[in-house]
């Protein structure tokens, strides 16, 4: 089990240098190393931050036969990875990545206010 963690931080690391520390659902940027800075520069509590914090999102499920690959793991929020598989839900990433691009664009994706950018 700890060389599937260590294999998947790596990975972790490896798609938010790749997507530019930003969420491959919503775009907007996230934590790997930083939380209090990070809270900081974006006025946002440390209960707020660590809904974004940067997690490895299997594309395909771990429990579906995704591994964890290069290919299939990206960079999302805590909070983004949470929500795609809330209650069952399997939305393809580009799916939700689309409905999450929509209750954005109304302001009406996370739980309290952001302004990150």
């Amino acid at each position: 089990m700890a060389s599937k963690r260590q294999s998947l931080k790596k990975l972790k690391s490896l798609a938010y240098e790749e997507q530019s520390g930003c969420c491959i659902y919503c775009d907007k940027p996230m934590w790997l190393h930083d939380p209090k800075s990070f809270a900081r520069r974006f006025n946002l509590t440390p209960k707020q931050a660590q809904q974004l914090q940067c997690t490895g999102e299997h594309l395909v499920r771990y429990s579906a036969g995704g591994k964890p690959t290069p290919k299939n793991i990206a960079a999302a929020h805590r909070y983004c990875n949470c929500m795609r598989h809330k209650g069952g839900k399997d939305a393809t990433p580009d799916m939700f990545r689309d409905e999450v691009q929509r209750r954005l664009g109304r302001g009406k994706w996370f739980p309290f206010p952001v302004a990150l950018r």
